[in-house]
C-alpha cells in the first residue's frame, strides 16, 4: 500500500509542481487509496518488495530518468516516508482527488474510476498557493525546510483546517499550536529549527485516537 501511495504523490507533485506526469499510468480509486491495478498486480504480497523485483531505475528500462526525476522522486518519498501505511490511505482519503472519483459509491465498495489527472494537478497546486498564501503573510517563507512544495502543501493542509490529515500534526510541529494557519493572523509566532522535527511515535499514536475534528480541536484547545 504505501508503494501505491508514493507513487500517486509523486505523480500527483510532478503534474502540481512540473505541469507534466511522471508515467503515463493512471490510478483508480480503490477503497483503500489511489492504486495502479498493474503495480497492485505485480507487487501484492510484497512486504518488503525484494530488490530484484525492483527495477523502476534499472538500466535495462526504457526509462531513465535524470536526476533532477530522481532527487524529486527521492524527495517525494522522504517527505512522505513520515506517514504509515495507514496514514498514507487516510491522507488520501481526506483529499478531494480520490473522493471526488468515488463520488455515488459507499466507503467499502468496489470502485474503479479513474482519478483525473487534471483534478490532481489542480488540487494539489491549490494546497501549494494556500500554503504559500499564507505563510507570506505571515512572513515564515524564509526558513522552511526542503521540498519547498512539500512543506508549502502541509501549509495548506493547515490553512484549510484539515485538522484529522496525518499532514497536520506536522504543521503544528513546524508553527506550534498556537499559530494553527487556518485561524485569523495575529501576533507572529516565534520558533525555532527544532520545531522541523516529526512528531513522536506517541504523539502520532494519539492523533490516531481522535475520531472528529470538534474532539482534535478541543484537545489541543485545552493544552494552549
Amino acid at each position: 500500500m504505501t508503494l501505491e501511495k508514493h507513487l500517486y504523490y509523486a505523480q500527483s507533485f510532478s503534474l502540481a509542481v512540473h505541469a507534466r506526469p511522471l508515467f503515463k499510468d493512471d490510478f483508480e480509486a480503490w477503497t483503500w487509496g489511489p492504486v495502479i491495478p498493474k503495480v497492485w498486480k505485480r507487487y501484492r504480497g510484497s512486504a518488503p518488495i525484494p530488490e530484484r523485483r525492483i527495477s523502476l531505475f534499472s538500466p535495462t528500462r526504457p526509462l531513465d530518468p535524470d536526476d533532477s526525476t530522481r532527487d524529486f522522486v527521492l524527495d517525494v518519498i522522504g517527505l512522505f516516508s513520515r506517514l504509515t501505511a495507514f496514514q498514507l490511505s487516510k491522507a488520501t482519503h481526506i483529499e478531494e482527488p480520490w473522493k471526488n472519483a468515488r463520488d455515488g459509491y459507499g466507503p467499502d465498495e468496489r470502485c474503479s474510476e479513474t482519478i483525473d489527472q487534471e483534478s490532481m494537478c489542480n488540487y494539489y497546486a491549490g494546497l501549494i498557493e494556500d500554503g504559500e498564501n499564507v505563510l507570506s503573510r505571515r512572513g515564515l517563507l524564509s526558513d522552511l525546510p526542503t521540498p519547498t512544495w512539500g512543506w508549502l502543501y502541509i501549509a495548506g493542509v493547515c490553512s484549510r483546517g484539515m485538522v484529522m490529515h496525518p499532514f497536520y500534526v506536522h504543521g503544528l510541529s513546524l508553527w506550534g499550536a498556537k499559530s494553527r494557519l487556518s485561524e485569523p493572523q495575529g501576533q507572529q509566532p516565534e520558533y525555532d529549527r527544532a520545531m522541523f522535527a516529526p512528531p513522536s511515535e506517541d504523539e502520532l499514536a494519539e492523533m490516531e485516537t481522535y475520531h472528529s475534528s470538534d474532539e482534535f480541536l478541543a484537545a489541543v484547545g485545552a493544552r494552549t
